[in-house]
């Protein structure tokens, strides 16, 4: 896949639930990739979210809120300014985060850049918990 010009090789694919009382939901399928031919830790990377069900802005702050539950590196201030970014979804839309090897995760609805926080340890976790097929 190519985003902004850029390259990627997918990494890995999965999906986003929640549970309810009675049921599992999905919430969104994901992609995750790389640079092509950048296998450096912490080199750039790009998750792809595309919304199986319509979500608010706080139901958005929440699912995150899970993803990186039990994580460090971050600070509250880091993931309160991420939270903030994140916007409403209707189903279908889609949602990119972007992080480089400097650890700026930048947010985009659709393609247009909604905003960005300089959070290496948060671009980490986010990473990491959405790896582990968070649901």
């Amino acid at each position: 896949v190519t985003f902004e010009g850029e390259a990627l090789a997918r990494e890995e694919t999965g999906e986003l639930k929640a549970r309810s009382l009675f049921s599992t939901v999905t919430l969104c399928e994901f992609g995750m990739y790389t640079a092509a031919g950048d296998a450096r830790p912490g080199g750039p990377r790009l998750l792809v979210l595309r919304f199986a069900r319509k979500l608010s802005a706080e139901q958005m702050q929440q699912v995150f809120r899970g993803v990186v539950d039990g994580r460090s590196g971050y600070s509250t201030a880091e993931l309160e300014s991420f939270l903030d970014l994140l916007p409403d979804v209707k189903t279908g839309a889609i949602v990119r985060f972007r992080s480089d090897a400097t650890g700026k995760l930048e947010v985009f609805s659709g393609d247009t850049l909604v905003g960005s926080v300089a959070a290496p340890g948060l671009a980490a976790a986010v990473w990491a918990g959405l790896g582990e097929g968070a649901e």
